[in-house]
């Protein structure tokens, strides 16, 4: 009776329940388990918070700031002091990009990359991560050693002498900085002008290390900024119209009172043989390299900027700074001057680039030489209407255009009544652009006044809390009719090379 009750309907029932019944004891189990191991880990990180309450102790009157977050696995202070300089064999760049364009001549190109400390996580790995992974010869220069994943940054300040470090305060601060990122804190959330004031002694000795270790067959040294755009395209092409042999200094010539000198965020280019003969002067010093460092820190530490202190130093060899073209530019190409109709220019840099701008400008610069190649520069034509010309148009609250060929303020008590009223009203302001043929933008605050202009930028929108606020617009009419008389640099640029 028992076995005729056990039919193959009941036996494949039990088989189900058997299972699910299986399966659920699992769960709990491992439910368990996991409970127990997160209790333990929170444990942990309890523990790992109180060690930090000590850290203070390491730099004598300083407090460091509360963590963000657990920080794991942080090595202990006295594994990473004293600051020894780690030894790098080369510094070529560990891999090269198998898509990278063939570039004639780039293995002669030595960089020079200048960032610091507090910025490097926020500015390095998108340059990293696209133009100079292309690149074969580069140094990372900054104000702390450190690795960032493959790469090495260099601490060029080892170099400055001990005199020096001691009697500049602002050394201390660097001091602060290695001592709290050895305690595994993110010094890129301090803010502050100490980290601007440390930047120029960066200057000399990073020129002094690249001559150190850059290849022998380099012929041209390219300083550039971490928030500075680089097109290497470009750059290619324009190193053939300079002749490498040559003592060149070139670069966005500004001033500083009697010195001119080529500004750090626009890009310098410095040939060999004006490096080499600033190293020899170096070398030559009487007393000896010690004493030729002590002299020019004396300087820097009276200048506003290292890269003045550059050109002075350069000076004293008889090198004088060069204009390099509009090419290089010290601004963003949001606030550059643009006519659709008359820019056929290169475009080698832009200053004040946020990761993102860099990260734009090489997927263009990537797509430009997959359809054009690696022998045809791109313009800032070629820029304007991927980038600008799509959202300068109609009028914008809040937006900034920059126009400035005219402005007229209220305090100017100079003007006459018809720009006055336009200082006042947002209304005249656009009335004056409108019957002025050439006008192709205005800008207008109650605060400012008016402004406009016979070129195009797309200028910013107003920060949150800016105590000012502008209204900007543009002659859409005006502007496609331009348009119509686009130049075809193309062929401008052809006939410049035939």
């Amino acid at each position: 009776m028992h076995a005729a009750a056990f039919t193959p309907q009941r036996s494949a029932w039990f088989t189900r329940w058997y299972f699910v019944a299986a399966a659920l004891i699992v769960t709990i189990w491992i439910f368990h388990d996991s409970i127990s191991k997160a209790h333990g880990r929170l444990d942990s990180l309890r523990s790992e918070a109180q060690d930090t309450e000590s850290i203070s102790a390491v730099v004598p009157g300083t407090e460091l700031p509360a963590l963000e977050e657990p920080i794991l696995d942080t090595p202990s202070i006295e594994e990473n002091t004293p600051h020894e300089p780690v030894i790098v064999e080369s510094i070529k760049t560990p891999n090269i990009n198998s898509s990278c364009p063939d570039r004639p001549g780039q293995e002669d190109i030595f960089i020079i990359f200048k960032t610091g400390a507090t910025e490097l996580y926020k500015k390095l790995p998108m340059h990293l991560a696209t133009a100079l992974k292309c690149m074969p010869n580069y140094i990372l220069v900054s104000n702390i050693e450190q690795d960032v994943g493959n790469y090495h940054v260099h601490n060029v300040l080892t170099s400055v002498t001990k005199e020096t470090q001691q009697e500049q305060e602002v050394f201390r601060f660097n001091e602060h900085m290695e001592a709290l990122q050895d305690a595994g804190q993110d010094i890129g959330a301090y803010t502050g002008t100490d980290a601007w004031n440390l930047d120029k002694w960066k200057f000399l000795p990073m020129y002094h290390r690249a001559w150190e270790v850059a290849p022998a067959n380099i012929k041209w040294f390219v300083m550039i900024e971490a928030d500075t755009t680089f097109s290497w395209q470009n750059f290619m092409l324009w190193t053939e119209k300079h002749d490498p042999t040559e003592e060149l200094y070139l670069g966005g010539v500004n001033g500083y009172g009697d010195i001119s000198f080529a500004h750090g965020g626009t890009g310098v280019v410095m040939s060999r043989p004006a490096l080499e003969k600033l190293e020899k002067r170096r070398q030559d010093e009487p007393g000896g390299v010690e004493v030729y460092d002590r002299r020019w820190e004396k300087k820097t530490a009276d200048n506003c900027c290292g890269d003045v202190i550059v050109a002075a130093a350069l000076r004293e060899v008889d090198i004088l700074v060069q204009g390099a073209g509009r090419e290089f530019q010290g601004g963003t190409m949001n606030s550059m001057d643009f006519h659709p109709a008359s820019e056929c220019t290169p475009s080698i840099t832009f200053h004040h680039a946020t990761p993102r701008r860099v990260d734009t400008l090489y997927r263009f610069e990537e797509a430009w030489i997959a359809e054009h190649g690696t022998r045809v520069p791109y313009t800032y034509t070629d820029l304007f209407y991927p980038f600008i010309e799509p959202y300068a148009k109609g009028n914008r609250s809040d937006w900034n255009s920059l126009s400035q060929k005219e402005k007229f303020k209220i305090e100017d008590n100079e003007l006459s009544p018809e720009k006055m009223e336009m200082a006042r009203s947002k209304e005249a302001c656009v009335n004056f652009c409108v019957q002025r043929e050439e006008c192709l933008q205005w800008t207008y605050s109650p605060e400012e006044g008016c402004g406009w202009d016979d070129v195009i930028r797309l200028g910013t929108m107003d920060a949150k809390d800016a105590k000012i606020h502008y209204t900007s617009g543009w002659m859409d009419d005006r502007i496609e009719e331009a348009k119509k008389n686009r130049r075809n640099c193309r062929e401008e640029l052809a006939a410049k090379e035939g």
